[in-house]
C-alpha cells in the first residue's frame, strides 16, 4: 500500500516540478505553463529585476541632475576643473600636502 502512496507522490511531485509539460512542449512556447517551483524560481528572478531596475533608474536620476549642473552651473564646472585638471586662479598660492609627488 506504501508503494501506491510513494508512486503518487512522485507523480504529483513530477507534475508539480513542471518538467513534464516543458519537456513535452520543448519548442511550443505559446502554451508552456511552469509549475509553482518554476512559477516560484521566475518571481524571485521578477523582484530581484524589478529591485536593480529601481536601484539603475535612481542612478540614472542621479547622474543626469550631476549633467545638468555641469552644463549649466559655472561654479561647478570650475570646480570639477579645478579639481580634475589642478587649475589655479591668477595670484593664488596652493599648498599641496601630498607626500608623494
Amino acid at each position: 500500500m506504501h508503494w501506491v502512496w510513494l508512486g503518487f507522490f512522485a507523480v504529483w511531485l513530477f507534475i508539480l516540478s513542471g518538467l513534464e509539460i516543458t519537456q513535452r512542449k520543448k519548442f511550443d512556447h505559446t502554451q508552456t505553463r511552469p509549475g509553482v517551483i518554476q512559477a516560484l524560481q521566475l518571481k524571485s528572478l521578477l523582484k530581484q529585476r524589478e529591485e536593480k531596475l529601481t536601484a539603475l533608474e535612481a542612478n540614472i536620476d542621479e547622474l543626469s541632475r550631476d549633467r545638468d549642473l555641469f552644463l549649466s552651473d559655472p561654479t561647478v564646472q570650475e570646480h570639477e576643473i579645478r579639481k580634475t585638471l589642478g587649475y589655479t586662479r591668477k595670484n593664488e598660492i596652493v599648498f599641496d600636502f601630498n607626500p608623494y609627488q
